[in-house]
């Protein structure tokens, strides 16, 4: 990533100056990292939106409202955020509504249920479970009851404007990114909404599997704040160790972040 920054530098500068954009379609990581590239470059765009998919983000609350804070410090107006879901083998399933409550399935092409990923029994509403859609229009590659490895859960009841469609909560990981600790079982997408609840945590972090009764954090810093630990156990109703590594150490996700590894194994 660092040797071809000089090169994305450039093309903020021929890009967002010739043709500046109302609308972004970006992943969260690349929204955080091209932010900055445009914060360098004392921009002021006529940006309006900003919409995504490709990894947990855009529909945490706390995540999703640092990603328009920042942006609209960038920008002539405020910005909003939206989160869209899709897969390479079915293309877009869902999408938010104005309202900013859920995603809603495009229900005239999918079929979705929401199954526990060690029993696959169906989820009620609210419970967080694997995504399984089936599609209903698709010739060349139908899909019937594939098993997404996504992790969300299904929402009941009418969407804040009063629509009954059907919707997902976003989606907070992959079920091979499931964080089993302190009795509890987490997800990248909650970490990232806890670190974004607190002012002076840093974006860019990783998770490691495994390791024990608390949930080891390794962050992007020098170190400070020190009571960091304690505001996002308390976020996270579990206890947490954080280490510091500095930015050459851990380096920026530019598309979909992969913030979950093998804690076991300390050298990787």
């Amino acid at each position: 990533g660092y040797t071809k920054r000089p090169l994305r530098m450039r093309s903020v500068d021929a890009i967002m100056t010739m043709m500046p954009p109302d609308h972004l379609v970006l992943s969260p990581s690349f929204a955080l990292f091209l932010h900055d590239l445009v914060k360098q470059r004392k921009l002021r765009l006529p940006l309006k939106t900003i919409s995504g998919w490709g990894e947990p983000g855009y529909s945490c609350p706390e995540f999703r409202r640092q990603i328009e804070s920042l942006w609209s410090e960038v920008s002539q107006g405020p910005v909003k955020v939206y989160d869209i879901y899709g897969l390479m083998e079915s293309g877009a399933v869902a999408c938010e509504g104005p309202d900013q409550t859920g995603l809603y399935v495009f229900a005239d092409r999918f079929l979705v249920e929401v199954v526990d990923p060690k029993t696959g029994r169906p989820c009620p509403p609210g419970q967080i479970g694997e995504l399984v859609i089936t599609t209903l229009e698709a010739e060349a590659l139908p899909l019937i009851r594939y098993r997404t490895g996504d992790v969300t859960a299904l929402q009941d009841g009418p969407s804040g404007d009063g629509r009954t469609a059907l919707r997902l909560n976003g989606i907070l990981g992959r079920t091979g990114e499931a964080i089993e600790t302190g009795g509890k079982t987490l997800y990248p997408g909650q970490v990232r909404d806890a670190l974004a609840s607190i002012p002076q945590a840093p974006t860019n972090f990783r998770v490691l599997q495994g390791a024990g009764d608390c949930l080891r954090l390794i962050l992007q810093g020098d170190g400070a704040p020190s009571d960091l630990d304690k505001a996002v156990g308390k976020r996270l109703g579990v206890a947490v160790a954080i280490t510091w590594k500095a930015a050459t150490d851990l380096p920026r996700y530019l598309h979909r972040g992969l913030f979950v590894f093998d804690g076991t194994n300390d050298d990787r």
